[in-house]
């Protein structure tokens, strides 16, 4: 007898072989190569699988044509893809908008990432790891665009969300605040910046301790933050701690120790200078 080894939106995971049947292919670049999935619409047989790699390339193909369409509804049977088959084509939808940034396409990307967003929220849910990601890259985009009140709402947003499923030194969350500084940052807010990098510094020498590279940057960071807001004490007072770390990790010579050094010779005499007034 003939054996059904495939169920809707799932994986196939036995071999054609095995499960004694003819031989089946990908709808669209007809290969057999395993593993082989049912697109999850209205195509039926041998027409309704396909590699997922395949279906998602065939999408960007189609995307200027078709636009969100191409991601969405099967071109066959024009239902709307389901289950796996739609994540995954969310997921390389999202890669695009993600490329299109790095080209600096920016409102493009913008678009294409508020409908992944939009998607993921409808699927997984506001706070789920995908969807605030996604929230995460929208929100980069907009400042790279120079549109920082939209990129410093998606942050906090994003903010907001990691704190409520993920542990305080967790990287993803680390690295949400840090963003969401830089936002701040350049709208000159640097008394909310120096809060949030002096929280993201305490934690990482917690967990990382201070001879790790990111935890003496965003030590560098609150240092920058410090000077701007005339705080030049404090700030020299976190410099000569970087630079002990770097000279004795590091050596005198390298790139970083010097710079190091720089600003903390800069630190010193603005620091003097403003004593003497």
């Amino acid at each position: 007898d003939r054996v059904v080894f495939w169920s809707r939106f799932d994986f196939i995971g036995v071999s054609p072989v095995a499960c004694n049947m003819a031989e089946i292919r990908c709808c669209l670049c007809q290969g057999a190569e395993w593993p082989l999935i049912e697109q999850g619409c209205a195509c039926s047989g041998n027409s309704s699988l396909v590699h997922l790699d395949c279906l998602a390339k065939q999408a960007e193909r189609q995307a200027k044509e078709k636009k969100y369409d191409a991601w969405s509804t099967c071109d066959a049977c024009k239902e709307k893809f389901t289950g796996r088959t739609r994540d995954k084509l969310a997921e390389s939808m999202k890669d695009l908008g993600i490329r299109l940034h790095k080209m600096g396409n920016y409102r493009q990307a913008q678009k294409i990432l508020r409908r992944v967003y939009k998607e993921m929220q409808e699927v997984f849910g506001a706070e789920h790891h995908k969807t605030l990601m996604t929230e995460s890259h929208l929100a980069e985009c907009f400042y790279d665009d120079g549109e920082y009140t939209k990129a410093e709402k998606k942050a906090r947003r994003v903010v907001e969300g990691f704190q409520k499923v993920l542990a305080p030194g967790d990287p993803d969350l680390l690295t949400s605040k840090i963003f969401l500084a830089k936002c701040l940052y350049v709208q000159v807010k640097y008394r909310e910046v120096k809060q949030i990098q002096h929280d993201v510094l305490e934690t990482q020498k917690k967990h990382l301790g201070f001879k790790d590279a990111g935890t003496r940057q965003s030590a560098k960071d609150l240092a920058c933050t410090l000077k701007s807001l005339g705080e030049y004490a404090e700030a020299d007072e976190i410099m000569r701690e970087v630079h002990s770390v770097e000279t004795g990790l590091l050596g005198p010579e390298n790139p970083n120790t010097v710079r190091s050094a720089n600003y903390l010779e800069f630190l010193s005499h603005r620091l003097d200078t403003h004593d003497g007034q």
